[in-house]
């Protein structure tokens, strides 16, 4: 803050905005986190990390995946967000039903959770 960055210095104004920066939707770590993750009910807690798990671990679903998101480009997506928090699975993604996104990706991760085949003691 105070040295600045490339020639470029922090005022109050531009503070405002600095929280919608520092806080991403997914950040590089030792591991990938996905912050609108946080904090799930316990009755969902697992269904985030399985989602990741089995469209990451999973080489057929990893490129499922890409396949799919190819098209979409990063301004579609962050333009889609507010109204999809408003309307949900009814709001449209290049002409796709929100729903009709999320049941492939789905459907998608099952399948890689079952390809990868990791089981507890108990099956």
């Amino acid at each position: 803050m105070h040295d600045g960055f490339e020639g470029h210095r922090a005022t109050f104004g531009r503070l405002g905005s600095a929280p919608q920066y520092a806080v991403s939707e997914i950040r590089l770590k030792k591991t990938i986190e996905v912050r609108s993750c946080d904090a799930q009910p316990m009755d969902t807690l697992l269904a985030v990390p399985a989602l990741w798990t089995g469209i990451g671990y999973d080489d057929t679903a990893l490129e499922l995946a890409d396949r799919l998101t190819r098209s979409l480009s990063y301004y579609e997506v962050q333009s889609a967000r507010p109204s999809s928090c408003a309307r949900g699975c009814k709001r449209r993604l290049l002409g796709v039903p929100i729903r009709e996104w999320s049941e492939d990706i789905l459907t998608i991760a099952e399948d890689g959770l079952r390809r990868r085949a990791r089981h507890n003691a108990t099956g």
